[in-house]
């Protein structure tokens, strides 16, 4: 499925994505698996999960650019768009 990635500051991205239908509530503190495979087909990395505060049924990450992945995931998001990304969970922290 698709996801909305823009830029948060000057070193973050944002994603939003519409939670599945298998989703149940999610627990307060949460935390998924993601993978973008326009930046790797085979890494996974895990991030908390909080909900879109304007939107019902979606989820939203916040990603500060630090290690080598989310450096590639800043650099390739320019302007908001939408793209791929694969998401394994929510597991409950």
């Amino acid at each position: 499925e698709n996801a909305f990635f823009e830029r948060c500051g000057e070193n973050g991205v944002a994603l939003h994505f519409q939670n599945p239908d298998n989703w149940d509530k999610q627990p307060k503190t949460s935390y998924v698996y993601v993978m973008c495979p326009w930046i790797s087909k085979y890494q996974w990395h895990a991030f908390t999960i909080f909900p879109e505060p304007t939107k019902q049924n979606h989820t939203m990450l916040c990603l500060e650019s630090s290690g080598d992945w989310t450096k590639e995931l800043h650099r390739k998001i320019k302007t908001p768009c939408l793209r791929p990304l694969y998401v394994l969970g929510p597991y409950k922290s």
